[in-house]
């Protein structure tokens, strides 16, 4: 939904040949992605625990769109609501990883990754005020929502990994004093 929303101006705007092809390349990957997840891959998703109401999050970036956008139109709004769902969408991976015990390193590494790629555009952002005079309060507040969200996850994982005495995995008894 977030890449889908956020490129729909494919249709309508041309930047360049190279912009619309890696938007197109990129829809396409991510589909590939929703494919193989809802194939290849459909055993390893725990339906019955996966109890977070993702329609509340979509609902929330729908309202926080309609609310506050550079412009009431439709590509604005969807464009919008991409960047408000960005900032939120591994809410839910977070909160199945948390009810679920299973904060390994590697979806740690991934989170870190995630991170550091957000933390990097926060830097742009500075560079391109001061050299462009150009921001976008909607990208810049999103952006650091965003990074707030993984700092979370990061500090629940490494806090409860050293009380757990490991940081291959974090055990479902160590994270019980913070029951969500």
């Amino acid at each position: 939904m977030v890449f889908i929303t956020r490129y729909l101006d494919l249709f309508f705007t041309f930047v360049s040949l190279y912009n619309s092809s890696f938007k197109i390349i990129f829809i396409m990957l991510n589909m590939c992605t929703l494919y193989l997840i809802l194939t290849k891959y459909k055993e390893t998703y725990d339906k019955d625990g996966d109890k977070f109401r993702i329609e509340f999050l979509i609902f929330l970036c729908v309202t926080l769109a309609m609310a506050f956008n550079a412009e009431f139109t439709i590509l604005e709004l969807l464009w919008t609501f991409s960047i408000y769902l960005e900032a939120v969408a591994i809410i839910p991976q977070i909160y199945m990883a948390y009810k679920s015990g299973t904060f390994d390193k590697d979806v740690s590494f991934y989170v870190l990754m995630l991170y550091s790629y957000r933390s990097l555009y926060i830097v742009n952002w500075i560079y391109r005020y001061e050299v462009e005079t150009f921001y976008d309060p909607i990208v810049i507040v999103s952006g650091f929502v965003q990074v707030c969200v993984y700092l979370i996850y990061l500090s629940l994982y490494w806090c409860k990994s050293e009380e757990n005495g490991s940081k291959d995995t974090v055990k479902k008894e160590a994270l019980y004093p913070l029951h969500i």
